[in-house]
């Protein structure tokens, strides 16, 4: 074999290693965030961020839904609806048409119960969470500040969107929403589903372990009638992703039948012509 097909072979090896390798880098330095956490400064001058508030401060201990089961993870609101509590917060402060009572844990929780909308854990599954709100991101990066150049946090504007983030306490996780800053401006206030009262992100040693930002209702989706249409998106989503899937790795079995064939051919060639 010449030394140009042994190149070509080599760098044809490569290209398909190098998706695999950064798949597994990226999966290392996630998994490494949610063990340790990231430090989060405190906040600076020019932080967009107002003043906290205390609205729809919706707690896991509700009566209305303490003991509502979330889905089919077999976990009660109590226990395990920190996310829902903080998904419903957030949609109630950024609600701009006087509804905002529309958005109770219990009634988000029928829907997302309806079309299996629940992680194991608890949290609300990232492609049904991006149906249901608008300007939904999860970020991989955790910012030191939690900030973005495309985040608007201005209340007024209608692409205003909220941080949740998952925080620890007394050994255990749970997510909380930064409404925004202290009185002093020097610490971010947050709304947390297992307290009675407002907290501070510094209550949690400041570090947080993922980061979701997410904006207000989306006014496509009918929280009365549109469960099962929900559930249609994400399994066409689902649907498209499993087939790309299917499609690449048709190809990769292409590439490499190519390069296998290729080579077999050469050494079926070599033998006719005696050279082995």
């Amino acid at each position: 074999m010449s030394k140009k097909k042994i190149v070509l072979l080599v760098l044809i090896g490569l290209l398909l290693l190098i998706p695999v390798i950064w798949i597994a880098v990226r999966r290392n330095q996630l998994n490494k965030i949610h063990q340790d956490g990231v430090l989060i400064e405190g906040p600076k001058f020019g932080n967009e961020r107002s003043e906290g508030t205390k609205d729809f401060h919706y707690k896991v201990s509700d009566k209305d839904w303490r003991d509502q089961i979330l889905g089919d993870t077999g976990k009660t609101t109590v226990r395990r609806g920190d996310f829902l509590c903080c998904v419903c917060s957030v949609l109630s402060m950024t609600d701009k048409k006087g509804k905002k009572t529309e958005y109770t844990p219990d009634k988000l929780n029928h829907i997302l119960s309806e079309i299996d909308g629940y992680e194991e854990d608890g949290a609300v599954r990232g492609g049904v969470l991006k149906e249901i709100a608008e300007n939904v991101t999860y970020h991989d990066r955790i910012d030191t500040r939690l900030q973005g150049e495309k985040l608007v946090r201005d209340r007024k504007s209608p692409n205003a969107v909220y941080d949740i983030v998952k925080v620890k306490k007394n050994g255990g996780d749970r997510w909380v929403v930064i409404t925004g800053l202290s009185k002093d401006k020097k610490k971010y206030q947050c709304m947390d589903p297992k307290e009675e009262s407002v907290t501070y992100l510094s209550d949690y040693g400041n570090r947080v372990y993922e980061w979701y930002t997410m904006g207000g209702f989306n006014r496509d989706v009918d929280m009365a009638k549109e469960g099962k249409d929900i559930l249609a998106k994400r399994k066409t989503m689902e649907e498209r992703m499993r087939l790309a899937r299917r499609a690449g790795g048709v190809v990769l079995l292409i590439i490499l039948s190519c390069i296998i064939g290729g080579k077999a051919e050469r050494y079926r060639k070599r033998m006719r012509d005696g050279e082995i």
